[in-house]
């Protein structure tokens, strides 16, 4: 009977035009980590980079998702740091590096702004300020230990990433430079990596050549964007998931499990 009634509702919506969905699928099609936990076979996970870590609930929710996968969480503001180090203690599948992630090793600047999850090794663009609420102004200035991701894996012994997430506030094109060399080995499987399509920060180069170059350069696929963010029916930010040619025949397979043949939405 409870079936029945729910068919009735459905079609009735459908007939004015109106697509009736769990709000749960709802949001678990639109969560990139998620998304990932479908596209890969999670045991088989063993290395992610988690750049732009923050106080490490990335890091978390990837171990969740990946319990055999070695996480290296990758955060240089020291406030931040403190809490992502407390987590690693308390999960051994979570290593905390207090660096940042960029396309030159040596110290740089790392611009602390009102909201410091906005903060970046890049400047600000002023005229973004109001649409954010004064949230990316800058308030304070510090010095930062740099690393490449060539360098990095070198240095810890990683041959290679399941997974690489970047979310650097509008740096994300200089770090994928300095992963140039393990990039160019097909040393990772699957980026995830925040898109400003909007030129918020100074210098932070353009959304579109970015993914162009890892698709043409690096034989990466484009697969979906992921949390939208839009100013006046603009869109301005989102987080996209590609896929290294290594990789199709695995997650082609389980995107046949878990998705709808003509929809984004989880089965």
């Amino acid at each position: 009977m409870l079936n029945s009634i729910k068919s009735f509702i459905r079609e009735t919506f459908n007939k004015h035009g109106y697509e009736l969905q769990k709000s749960k699928l709802l949001t678990a099609s639109d969560d990139p980590f998620f998304i990932l936990s479908k596209l890969l076979c999670p045991d088989e996970v063993n290395s992610i980079v988690d750049a732009g870590a923050s106080i490490g609930e990335t890091s978390k929710r990837l171990s969740n998702f990946f319990p055999k996968a070695k996480i290296y969480a990758i955060e240089p503001f020291p406030s931040f740091f403190k809490t992502l180090s407390c987590l690693s203690k308390d999960n051994y599948n979570i290593c905390a590096h207090n660096i940042a992630l960029s396309n030159f090793n040596g110290k740089s600047k790392l611009n602390i702004n009102k909201s410091e999850g906005t903060n970046s090794l890049l400047d600000t663009n002023l005229e973004y300020l109001e649409i954010f609420d004064n949230l990316l102004k800058k308030e304070d200035q510090i010095e930062v230990n740099c690393t490449t991701l060539d360098s990095f894996t070198e240095e810890n012994k990683i041959e290679s990433l399941d997974i690489f997430k970047l979310d650097l506030q509008g740096y994300e094109t200089k770090a994928i430079e300095g992963a140039s060399n393990f990039l160019q080995n097909n040393k990772v499987g699957v980026i995830l990596c925040e898109i400003i399509f909007e030129n918020i920060y100074k210098g932070q180069g353009n959304s579109f050549e970015l993914m162009n170059y890892l698709v043409e350069k690096f034989s990466f696929k484009f697969f979906n964007l992921y949390q939208k963010l839009y100013h006046k029916g603009e869109l301005i930010q989102a987080d996209a998931i590609l896929i290294h040619k290594s990789k199709f025949d695995e997650i082609w397979t389980n995107c046949e499990k878990s998705f709808h043949a003509h929809s984004k939405f989880l089965l």
